[in-house]
This record gives C-alpha cells, structure tokens and sequence, in this order.
C-alpha cells in the first residue's frame, strides 16, 4: 500500500483549514447580523403609562411623615 504524496496531504490540509475559516466566518457574520437586528427595535411607550410611571402613589404619606418626624409628633404612628 502506498501512501499519498505528502504535497497532495497539505494541500488538503490547507483546504480544510480553508473551509472551516470560511464556515466559521458565515456563523459568525449570519449571528452579528442577527444580534444587530434586535438592537434596532425601539420600543414605543405610552405617554400615559409614562405619567403613571413618574407619579409615586406613596409621596403624600411619605411627605406627611417626614413632617411629623421633623416635627416630632409621632401620635398614631404604631411604631413596634
């Protein structure tokens, strides 16, 4: 049995080394271009669900209390 010419192994070496750069190349660039496509929605907001957003429901009651520890009037309060 003879064995291939050793020209003939590294040109297929240099083939497959060729081929899988370019494979991992196509992965590479088809995942870029995925991941950019994500980045480029913007997502639109409800002007109204933004005021919502921005109101704290609990600043009366909390301005109201910072008041009456400024004052020190702690009357009904249950602290524990």
């Amino acid at each position: 049995m003879k064995l291939p010419h050793p020209q003939k192994r590294s040109v297929r070496l240099l083939f497959s080394i060729l081929l899988l750069i370019v494979f991992d190349a196509t992965v590479s660039f088809h995942a870029m271009l995925r991941s950019a496509d994500k980045k480029t929605h913007v997502l639109n907001f409800n002007s109204t669900l933004l005021k919502y957003a921005f109101v704290d429901i609990s600043e009366p009651r909390a301005k109201q209390e910072i008041e009456q520890l400024l004052e020190g009037n702690f009357v009904g309060q249950g602290w524990y």
